[in-house]
């Protein structure tokens, strides 16, 4: 078990827009999730070969609690690039199709 505390004002998080960008729009919350579960990843490939660590995270102010033992595989470019444009092209038929119900 540990606890970690972080505030919005610590230097790893970046300065100007970053920071910005980080708290208006991704959320602190998402950064630290994604880095924790490639951690979990990469340390059950290289301790356990293949199996992935078991954890969990609680976010106390959301009252929220993720599994970390999921495993994560290694994606391509490619793949990255069109799970990008999906979610690209989903915001703008969504952006379009409440624009015509109005």
């Amino acid at each position: 078990r540990m606890n970690l505390t972080l505030s919005s004002t610590d230097e790893c998080f970046g300065g100007g827009i970053i920071s910005w960008a980080l708290e208006h729009v991704v959320g602190y919350d998402t950064v630290m999730l994604n880095q924790l579960a490639q951690l979990s990843a990469a340390t059950g490939r290289a301790v356990s070969k293949g199996r992935s660590v078991e954890g969990w995270v609680h976010l106390v102010h959301a009252s929220d609690l993720y599994n970390l033992s999921v495993e994560i595989g290694d994606r391509s470019w490619r793949d990255v690039v069109l799970s990008k444009l999906r979610v690209i092209f989903t915001c703008i038929f969504l952006v379009l199709a409440t624009t015509a119900l109005v």
